[in-house]
């Protein structure tokens, strides 16, 4: 390896130490209560060093972002290779969207509170393009079943395959989100609040909310099939 490669691929380590680091960071804190400060110290790296590779910490993020969503894209391949038949690959969806939860959780967070953690002008930074193009990827891999569906005459000819897919990845969302609230809140009682939403969320501590998952995603299945007894 020559020195220029070497040179390059110490640069690129580094870079991830740092997004890696900023990750943590985040969790944490969001996006505009973390520092520069904060991300060097965790990287182990000083703060003038982070600039050598970013203009600021909303940058960062958006590094952040674009491994997280390449993550996501990840387990939604992964996922939908295992089934033969479009149905069957389109309900894949629903379970790499949990195993994401259940797998990587932090990522999950950091990708559903994208839009509450901070206001970020993204025509400001290049890398905004990449993370438009590792986000749209994810709408590729779900959309590309139902595009196949619709060709083998198993969907409806008028299902818009992004429709579908918001619809199915909203829905999931907020069932997820509810699940996750619920088991969060039963974690600590400590304040007299924290008391109140448990008893207020005790009856649903041992709903089981995978089923409502996949029952929500087989609801919207069989509101698009040609054929209603596929759904069964």
């Amino acid at each position: 390896m020559g020195i220029e490669e070497r040179k390059q691929r110490e640069r690129e380590q580094r870079r991830n130490t740092i997004i890696k680091a900023a990750l943590t960071v985040f969790l944490k804190k969001d996006v505009s209560g973390t520092t520069m400060e904060e991300i060097a110290e965790k990287a182990e790296l000083s703060k003038a060093t982070l600039y050598l590779y970013f203009k600021n910490k909303e940058e960062i993020f958006l590094n952040v972002l674009i491994l997280v969503y390449k993550k996501y894209a990840e387990l939604l391949e992964a996922e939908a290779n295992i089934e033969i038949t479009s149905l069957e690959r389109v309900r894949s969806m629903g379970r790499a969207y949990l195993k994401f939860y259940r797998e990587h959780y932090n990522y999950y967070r950091l990708m559903n509170n994208f839009n509450s953690q901070i206001d970020i002008d993204l025509s400001a930074y290049e890398v905004s393009q990449e993370m438009s193009k590792a986000k749209n990827r994810i709408w590729e891999i779900v959309c590309a079943p139902i595009t196949a569906g619709i060709a083998e005459g198993i969907f409806k000819a008028d299902t818009v395959p992004l429709e579908v897919g918001i619809t199915l990845w909203t829905a999931s969302t907020g069932v997820i989100n509810l699940w996750d609230h619920i088991q969060h809140s039963a974690q600590s009682v400590q304040k007299p609040a924290e008391k109140s939403m448990e008893s207020s969320y005790g009856h649903m501590i041992n709903v089981n909310f995978e089923r409502i998952l996949l029952n929500l995603w087989d609801a919207v299945f069989h509101n698009i099939l040609v054929d209603k007894t596929l759904s069964n």
